[in-house]
C-alpha cells in the first residue's frame, strides 16, 4: 500500500453502457469530467501540482508543515480549498512526501490517502467526482448472477503452493530495494516478466508485455486472452514497488512482496489448470504505488482513453501480516459494494471449514489507499481484501524491517488470498468448456523439385471461434539423404478464429547434388496448445526431388501446365508403376480400358486418369496412409478435359508409395 496518485482518470467510453448511465445520472459533472481528461491526456502533462486527500487529515497536515521540507514560501502556496463534505484539495510540493507519510499513515491510519493532479481544475473535479457517490458505487448487476465454476476452480484450489509463494516473496525481498525510480525497482521489473514468461505451459492465449512509465520501473501485464469475450477485461493486481522514508533498504516484504507473490501464484496455477477464460484475464504488478498510484492511474487512464472494457478488478495489497483475528478484511470505501459481496458470497461457496477456509470482516482504509482508488476513479467496479484492520496494520511496512520474519513465513496467510483470487478470476471470466480441437496433415506425403516449395496443408477437427486463435509449433526432421539445410520449414502455424485449414510452406534449397530423393518429415511440436491435440496423420513426408534424376522419375519430366502435351507413353509408365505397387501390396491385376495406349493412335480419355486414380487409392488403402488429394476430383466423360496437372499428381502420388 502506498500514497496514491491519480491525475486525469475519468475519460469513460463514450459508447459504453457504463458511460451512458453516468452521464444520465451525473450529466454536467460527467461532461466536465470528460473534458478535462481528454486536455490533460493530450497535452501529456506530467506536472503534479495539487492533490485530493480527505478532510480528517488535513487539520494534521496543515499542522504538520512548519517541520516539514518546505520553504515558508511554499507553506504560504499550501491552502486547502474543501470542494466536498469528506474530499479536500491543496497545493503539492514533491518536499512534501515525508511529511505526507507520516501524517496520513502513521497519524491518520491512512495507507496512502492522496492523488495528484496536473491542474487545480483537475484536481476540483476529482474531489466531486460522480464515480465516489454511494448510488455509483453501491448499484446492483456488477457481479456474475450465478456462481458455477466449481468444476474448474476446486481443483485449482489444490495447486496452490504456500511454499512457492514464500520464495516469491523471499526473492524480491532480497532485491534490497524496489524504488520506482531505482534501477533496482526496473530490475524487478524485468525479472518478474522473466518468471511470469516461465509458466506460458504451451499456452498460445498467453502473453507477457511491460506497460513503460516517464520513470525507471515499468509495470508488468499478463494476459490470457478471452476466447468468446476478449473485449471483457477482469483484473487482478499489485504493486510491485516498495519504498522507505527514512533510508534506501527498502524490502518490502509484506508491502507488497506479498500480494506480487499472489499475483504470481493464481497466474502460475491459472495456466497450469488448463482453464482457458471466456473473458480476457489481466494479472498486472503495478510501479510506483507507493507514491501515488502512479502506474495503476497511468495504466487505467490509458485503458480508458482507448476504449478496453475492465469488467471488474481485485487489489491485493499487503496479504501476508496477522494481526487481527480473521484472516482478512474487506475494504468498504471506494470500492464496489456489490462487487466486495460477490467476493464474500466466493468465500461462503468455496472457503468454508476444511483445508481452505477463510475467515473475514470488514475495515475502512481512507480515501485512496491502494491501486483498486485508480479503477474506481474510472468507475470500473473494484474490490479490495487487505490483510488486517486498517488500524491493525503491519508495523514495519515502509521501514527497513519489513521482511519475511515480521510476518507469516509460513505462506498459509497468502495462500488464503491465492485461493481467492483464483476463485474471482474463474468466476468472473467464465470457462470456455468447448471441446478441445485435434490437428492433422491432410496428407501423409508430399513432393516438390529442388528449388521450388510446395504448401502442406494442415487441418484442424472444427472452427475456432471468432475471437480464438491458436498457434501450433512445427519440427522439421531430415530423413533420407537430406541435411536442415536443403529445406526450410517454419516454426509454427497459426490459426485464426473461423479457420479451420492452413498452409505450410515447404522451399526446397537447390543444391549442386544429384540427391536421388531426399526427405525431410515435418511433425507437429513436442508442446502443443493446451487446448489442441495431434490427430492422424501427426507428420507428412516431403520428399524433394532431383529434376535431373529421370531414372527415378517418369518421361517428360516434370510435366508443365500448358508446356507439356500428354502423351499415351505418360499413362503407360503410369500404368506399369501403378501395377508394381498392387502386384508388392498383393492386390489383383487391374484390367484396364483400353489396354494398348498407342501415341497417336489411342487418344487419352477421362476414363483412363480415374482407372490410374481408383488403382492406386487401392494400394493407399492397403498400406494404411491417406489418400491423396486431387484437383478436379471428379472427371466426368465429355466435360472435363484431361490436364497436365492430373498426370502430375499422379506421378507425385506414386512416388510417396516407391
Amino acid at each position: 500500500m502506498g500514497l496514491s496518485r491519480h491525475g486525469n482518470p475519468k475519460l469513460l467510453k463514450a459508447n459504453s453502457m457504463r458511460t451512458r448511465v453516468l452521464c444520465l445520472q451525473y450529466p454536467i459533472a460527467a461532461a466536465a469530467l470528460l473534458l478535462l481528461q481528454i486536455v490533460e491526456a493530450r497535452a501529456g502533462q506530467n506536472q503534479d501540482q495539487w492533490m485530493v486527500f480527505d478532510r480528517d487529515s488535513a487539520s494534521g497536515l496543515q499542522g504538520a508543515l512548519a517541520d516539514s521540507a518546505l520553504t515558508p514560501e511554499q507553506i504560504r502556496d499550501f491552502r486547502i480549498l474543501g470542494p466536498s463534505d469528506d474530499r479536500a484539495v491543496a497545493r503539492y510540493f514533491p518536499e512534501l512526501e515525508e511529511t505526507l507519510h507520516h501524517v496520513l499513515h502513521d497519524e491518520a491510519g491512512r495507507c496512502g490517502g492522496y492523488t495528484l493532479h496536473g491542474s487545480l481544475a483537475a484536481a476540483l473535479a476529482e474531489a466531486d467526482n460522480p464515480l465516489y457517490s454511494s448510488t455509483y458505487l453501491d448499484r446492483s448487476g456488477v457481479a456474475p448472477a450465478a456462481i458455477d465454476q466449481q468444476v474448474h476452480v476446486v481443483p485449482a484450489l489444490e495447486l496452490v503452493d504456500a511454499e512457492r509463494i514464500v520464495d516469491t516473496i523471499e526473492w524480491l525481498q532480497d532485491m534490497d530495494t524496489r524504488y520506482y525510480l531505482t534501477q533496482e525497482g526496473q530490475h524487478a521489473a524485468l525479472a518478474l516478466q522473466a518468471q511470469w514468461e516461465g509458466y506460458r505451459s504451451g499456452r498460445s492465449d498467453f502473453s507477457v508485455t511491460r506497460f513503460e512509465h516517464p520513470w525507471a520501473q515499468d509495470s508488468v501485464i499478463a494476459t490470457i486472452e478471452g476466447s468468446v469475450h476478449p473485449d471483457d477485461i477482469v483484473l487482478l493486481g499489485g504493486h510491485l514497488d516498495s519504498i522507505n522514508v527514512s533510508g534506501r533498504l527498502a524490502p518490502g516484504a509484506d508491502d507488497n512482496a506479498s500480494g506480487i507473490a499472489v499475483v504470481s501464484e493464481v497466474l502460475r496455477v491459472v495456466l497450469a489448470s488448463g482453464f482457458r477464460p471466456q473473458r480476457t484475464l489481466q494479472l498486472i504488478a503495478y510501479a510506483a504505488e507507493e507514491v501515488g498510484l502512479r502506474g495503476s492511474r497511468a495504466i487505467a487512464r490509458e485503458y480508458q482513453l482507448t476504449g478496453k472494457n475492465v469488467v471488474a478488478a481485485m487489489q491485493l495489497d499487503l496479504t501476508g501480516f496477522s494481526g487481527s483475528p480473521h484472516d482478512m478484511y474487506f475494504v468498504t470505501d471506494y470500492v464496489s459494494t456489490d462487487l466486495t459481496n460477490f467476493v464474500k458470497n466466493l468465500i461462503d461457496e468455496y472457503n468454508g471449514p476444511g483445508p481452505h477456509e477463510i475467515t473475514f470482516g470488514d475495515t475502512a482504509c481512507g480515501y485512496a489507499c491502494s491501486d483498486h482508488a485508480a479503477w474506481t476513479e474510472v468507475g470500473v467496479p473494484a474490490v479490495h481484501p487487505f490483510e488486517t484492520l486498517v488500524e491493525d496494520r503491519n508495523p514495519a511496512m515502509h521501514t527497513a524491517y519489513d521482511t519475511l520474519d515480521r510476518m507469516d513465513s509460513t505462506g498459509r496467510k497468502s495462500a488464503l488470498f491465492a485461493k481467492l483470487g483464483l476463485e474471482f478470476m474463474m468466476e468472473v471470466s467464465k470457462a470456455d468448456d468447448a471441446p478441445s480441437v485435434t490437428v492433422a496433415f491432410e496428407s501423409a506425403a508430399y513432393t516438390v523439385t529442388e528449388g521450388g516449395t510446395v504448401n502442406v496443408p494442415v487441418r484442424l477437427s472444427e472452427a475456432l471461434t471468432p475471437a480464438r486463435r491458436v498457434s501450433i509449433g512445427l519440427t522439421a526432421t531430415p530423413g533420407l539423404g537430406a541435411t536442415d539445410v536443403d529445406y526450410s520449414v517454419p516454426t509454427s502455424v497459426t490459426l485464426e478464429g473461423g479457420k479451420t485449414r492452413a498452409l505450410v510452406e515447404v522451399v526446397s534449397l537447390p543444391d549442386a547434388e544429384a540427391d536421388h530423393g531426399e526427405t525431410v518429415t515435418l511433425g507437429f511440436g513436442a508442446e502443443l496448445a493446451t487446448d489442441v491435440a495431434a490427430g492422424r496423420p501427426a507428420t507428412s513426408t516431403v520428399t524433394i526431388l532431383d529434376p535431373t534424376d529421370r531414372g527415378r522419375t517418369f518421361t517428360d519430366y516434370p510435366i508443365r501446365p500448358g508446356a507439356t502435351p500428354l502423351k499415351a507413353i505418360h499413362f503407360r509408365e503410369l500404368r506399369a508403376r501403378i501395377a508394381a505397387l498392387r502386384s508388392r501390396e498383393g492386390l489383383p491385376p487391374m484390367q484396364w480400358t483400353d489396354p494398348v495406349l498407342r501415341a497417336g493412335v489411342t487418344p487419352v480419355r477421362q476414363r483412363h486418369v480415374i482407372e490410374l486414380r481408383a488403382a492406386l487409392d487401392a494400394v493407399y488403402d492397403a498400406t494404411g496412409r491417406l489418400r491423396p488429394i486431387y484437383t478436379e476430383p471428379v472427371l466426368t466423360a465429355g466435360v472435363s478435359t484431361v490436364k497436365a496437372v492430373h498426370v502430375a499428381e499422379l506421378r507425385r502420388a506414386v512416388l510417396m508409395l516407391e
